[in-house]
């Protein structure tokens, strides 16, 4: 899939319960991983791959394969994406009017995400393109028409590097460039029954912003079969300021955020348990503690890995299959908080994945393997 018709395809549908508290709360996550989202997405003290320049760079500190990812690729939504799709035209063209576009969703909130994240990883070093979109809107109330619309596209370059300091203590960091658009508005009674969908175009905030990611880790052995492990990330340092050459609408400033987890892990027969605890945002004073939390657990053996979490208080599911070479599936399901604190209203994703390349490590002298990268 292209970059355009990706772009232009999520942007162009998804519709998500929100209410005018959520609208003030709408996450702006610079990426969301599939396989970490079926484990709570908590990663900050162990991911390690390409997906470590978003999460935690030092975990590029351990990065010691060779990877080329060309497709790397999800896409996820709530119940009513499937059976409300083919209800959905383009937002921003024809003369009906917004009531009159969205009159066969009215009481069918859809939510929809996407990725889509080529790369390659080297010793130390990786360098990738991302697509991610997150697109949540809701036309609700016939009497007194109101149209909530929260719809964001990322993409751009990262790269990111990370160095062992001591053999437990890893640094790392990573730039991002993005362009973004996307809506944020809530439309009321009079834009709705009387604009068409051309008027989305006067309100699309456009803008491109250079963003950064710093990361420390420290990781323990405990003996041969188990270890400990910390992480700290300063996420968007500094804030990612959007600028826009058009002098158009610009979304707004994505705040900078201090996050830090915890891992502990041991061998198995035939592969690795291990469990994760992170939180996010604590310089956010007033988004409430109980949405700042995600925990999870992974399972790996062979050609099988399972996820289970918690991500904001609700529960979180997960599973990777390797059978095929050089091919990984992945399906998640996770529930996201729209109110104020954990627990009031879930918001419940499902997500497939697909992902093919090659990962070349270093096996015994007789031989090379290669194999898939992962986490």
């Amino acid at each position: 899939m292209s970059l355009g018709s990706f772009s232009k395809a999520t942007l162009q549908v998804g519709i998500f319960m929100v209410s005018s508290q959520v609208h003030a709360a709408f996450e702006r996550d610079s990426y969301r991983d599939i396989r970490l989202l079926g484990r709570g997405n908590a990663a900050i003290a162990d991911v390690t791959g390409g997906a470590a320049a978003f999460y935690n760079p030092a975990g590029l500190a351990d990065t010691s394969t060779f990877s080329f990812i060309p497709l790397d690729f999800t896409l996820g939504g709530n119940k009513n994406v499937v059976t409300s799709i083919s209800s959905v035209t383009s937002l921003t063209s024809s003369d009906e009017t917004l009531s009159q576009k969205f009159s066969p969703l009215l009481g069918k909130p859809l939510a929809l995400q996407g990725t889509f994240f080529p790369h390659v990883a080297v010793p130390h070093f990786m360098i990738g393109f991302y697509d991610y979109a997150d697109i949540n809107i809701e036309y609700r109330d016939p009497v007194f028409p109101r149209l909530d619309l929260q719809a964001r596209n990322d993409w751009g370059l990262i790269l990111g590097g990370g160095l062992n300091i001591t053999p437990q203590i890893q640094v790392g960091a990573s730039v991002r460039y993005m362009k973004r658009k996307g809506f944020d508005e809530v439309l009321n009674m009079a834009t709705v029954l009387n604009l068409t969908g051309a008027y989305l175009l006067e309100i699309m905030e456009e803008g491109e912003a250079f963003g950064f990611n710093l990361g420390t880790r420290y990781t323990q052995r405990i003996g041969k079969s188990s270890w400990i492990a910390g992480g700290v990330v300063v996420e968007d340092y500094g804030g990612t300021k959007f600028r826009n050459a058009d002098r158009g609408p610009l979304p707004e400033t994505q705040a900078q955020k201090f996050n830090v987890g915890l891992g502990y892990g041991f061998l198995i027969p035939k592969g690795e348990l291990k469990f994760l605890f992170d939180v996010k945002e604590l310089g956010d004073s007033e988004k409430s503690s109980t949405k700042k939390i995600f925990m999870g657990t992974e399972l790996n053996v062979p050609f099988v890995n399972l996820r289970l979490g918690l991500f904001q208080g609700y529960w979180t599911a997960g599973l990777t299959t390797s059978i095929i070479p050089f091919f990984d599936l992945d399906v998640a399901t996770y529930g996201e908080e729209l109110a104020s604190a954990a627990g009031l209203r879930e918001a419940r994703y499902w997500m497939i994945g697909f992902r093919t390349g090659l990962d070349m490590k270093k096996g015994t002298k007789k031989k090379q393997r290669y194999t898939l990268d992962g986490l």
